[in-house]
């Protein structure tokens, strides 16, 4: 998954206009890092740092760490704080599924 998560960051800040070198700075992050992460080379990143990289390229936080196949710490500390959401949550994926046809 580290590649699928890479090139889909590199299509995210490319789209966005935004230099390697920019979104590492603004990132806190060093350059190469994130030149490793973009090729596949290093692995996928913590939800926390996907979150920063969705701040700085103004996109959907959560949709980025849904392409990373990794679960925002906000939405993991609500479902421990409410165990009966994970219920909802399965409920919602089935539905989800039907209507796609999966």
């Amino acid at each position: 998954m580290p590649n699928a998560f890479g090139k889909h960051l590199r299509k995210v800040r490319e789209r966005q206009g935004m230099s390697l070198r920019s979104l590492a700075h603004l990132s806190q992050i060093s350059l190469g890092y994130l030149h490793q992460i973009e090729t596949g080379k290093a692995s996928v990143p913590t939800p926390a740092r996907i979150a920063t990289f969705a701040k700085w390229l103004k996109v959907d936080g959560d949709e980025l760490a849904a392409a990373a196949g990794k679960v925002p710490d906000d939405v993991i500390q609500a479902l421990v704080r409410k165990p009966a959401l994970c219920a909802v949550v399965r409920r919602l994926a089935m539905e989800d599924a039907t209507w796609a046809g999966d």
